[in-house]
């Protein structure tokens, strides 16, 4: 788990990235799980954020040893 954490913490300094935080969740009643929370300057910079090349290797690894939920939306 550390490892992935590390992982999806290291792609914060990519650009248009307004708030990203990473973290394992206190209640381990369902498991173990990590939250990630993020928030981008636009639709556009999530958009790039989706096919940077870091962020889909990431996302592949974590496809590979992860079950997960994920919410996406604009504010």
């Amino acid at each position: 788990m550390a490892h992935a954490i590390g992982q999806l913490t290291s792609l914060a300094d990519l650009p248009g990235i307004v708030s990203w935080h990473i973290a394992r969740s206190l209640d381990e009643r369902k498991g173990r799980i990590v939250i990630e929370e993020a928030e981008f300057s636009d639709a556009d910079a999530f958009a790039a954020f989706r096919s940077h090349p870091r962020h889909q290797s990431i996302a592949a690894e974590m496809a590979r040893i992860s079950d997960w939920w994920i919410g996406d939306r604009l504010s």
